[in-house]
């Protein structure tokens, strides 16, 4: 279940950059590719300091899924069903993928001046958050039925 929950969040995270990388020929490792988009974020076109986009852009997204792939490994002797652990990694890389993308498309908040990718960032918005409602109300359905169950 842990390998099963890595390679989700690196898969669907990546699954974009991967597929123009492989498109162009380049041949680029997922570290390469993590140095490139912090450079990208960080350096080139700062919008916040270099050590707060460190922490914000690797650090924390890192620490968040290793974390939460631990606590999931810890917590598989407890004998849950397995789509609840996948329930809840796919919301975590959802909405991990929205953050790091809505950096990349460089803020493109709504109320602020239009850019080409503003439609972009509000489509996957509420693709997040559709994906949010249903997978939460999925969890209501299905809490209850395993109560009445056992």
């Amino acid at each position: 279940m842990l390998g099963l929950a890595i390679k989700g969040a690196v898969w669907i995270g990546f699954a974009g950059a991967f597929l123009g990388l492989g498109f162009s020929g380049l041949r680029v490792r997922p570290g390469e590719l993590a140095l490139l988009l912090l450079d990208m974020l960080v350096y080139r076109d700062p919008v916040i300091e270099p050590v707060t986009g460190w922490l914000l852009y690797l650090a924390l997204p890192l620490a968040l899924t290793g974390f939460v792939a631990a606590w999931f490994a810890g917590r598989s002797c407890l004998r849950r069903p397995a789509h609840d652990l996948l329930l809840s990694t796919l919301l975590l890389a959802t909405w991990l993928f929205f953050g790091l993308n809505f950096a990349v498309f460089r803020y493109p908040w709504p109320w602020a001046e239009w850019t080409v990718r503003t439609p972009n960032a509000m489509v996957l918005a509420a693709c997040a958050v559709g994906l949010t409602w249903l997978v939460i109300g999925r969890a209501f359905v299905l809490g209850p039925k395993r109560r009445a169950e056992s």
